[in-house]
């Protein structure tokens, strides 16, 4: 019994590591995305 609570809690702690990887490389693309639009403004301004 004391082993598969253990299994479980590594299982979360995965699916919790992998969301927030999921989360960091989701910012990751919209930051990229917000410079792309800016320099989009920049170059139509000119």
């Amino acid at each position: 019994m004391v082993q598969s609570s253990l299994e479980g809690r590594n299982d979360s702690i995965n699916v919790y590591m992998d969301n927030n990887f999921d989360q960091v490389t989701n910012t990751d693309k919209s930051i990229s995305g917000i410079h792309n639009l800016g320099d989009k403004e920049e170059l139509n301004s000119d």
